[in-house]
């Protein structure tokens, strides 16, 4: 007398249906067909080890388009406070004067200013990125000077700086600082600071050479700045 045969549950009947289409694909030599939910597993055991991540943007560096003027006086005021010893106001005198002595001097090397050179010859005077810069002492503080014996005023040149920066500002001040840093004070003050001209030469905005670049912002990337860096002086 033969058993009767219970019915299949739906799983036992799905697995069976699942375990003959394997078997006829393996005969058959065909490829399964992967399910949805087999197919969302994969997928999530993926994106787990990050395999289907998006990818990473690459970092964009900041470029700030400017004149070469401010970034020279931004530049010599960081030098000065690391070279010199002064505070930051005083920095910033000296290096507004730095950078008027620069920009008389090109200017009249591309012929549009005179030479104008009227400053007393018994004026103080400190190197600072490879120019004398004439100075002016007090009791409390020391300021730079420009033509005909002008003091510049720290207050006017930051804010002067801070417009012509815009949002960079801060920005390009920190790496200039960390720039500084990592070379010694008397590497930056040695032959009246030419070490430190160099640097601002690889790092300054690219505007076209002679008088059709005269006065025209150009590009400055920060990159540029960091690039100028050596191993950090303890």
């Amino acid at each position: 007398r033969k058993s009767k045969k219970m019915p299949l549950t739906a799983a036992q009947a799905e697995r069976a249906r699942k375990n003959r289409e394997a078997a006829l694909a393996k005969r058959s030599g065909a490829v399964p067909v992967v399910t949805p939910e087999k197919t969302t597993t994969a997928k999530r055991k993926l994106d787990i080890v990050g395999l289907l991540a998006p990818p990473k943007k690459a970092k964009v560096e900041r470029v700030v388009v400017i004149n070469r003027s401010p970034v020279m006086t931004l530049w010599a005021a960081v030098v000065a406070e690391r070279v010199l010893g002064v505070s930051w106001k005083e920095g910033l005198s000296l290096g507004s004067a730095c950078a008027a002595l620069c920009a008389r001097a090109k200017g009249a090397s591309l012929g549009l200013l005179e030479n104008d050179d009227d400053r007393d010859q018994q004026d103080d005077t400190v190197g600072l990125l490879g120019f004398r810069v004439p100075f002016v002492a007090s009791e409390d503080e020391i300021r730079g000077l420009e033509s005909k014996g002008r003091e510049k005023h720290p207050e006017a040149v930051e804010k002067s700086l801070r417009s012509k920066f815009g949002d960079a500002y801060d920005d390009v001040r920190a790496e200039f600082e960390a720039l500084a840093k990592t070379y010694s004070p008397d590497d930056l003050k040695k032959d009246d600071g030419v070490l430190a001209w160099d640097l601002y030469r690889r790092f300054r905005p690219d505007v076209p050479r002679g008088r059709a670049g005269w006065g025209y912002p150009g590009a400055m990337e920060l990159a540029n700045i960091r690039s100028c860096a050596q191993h950090p002086v303890t």
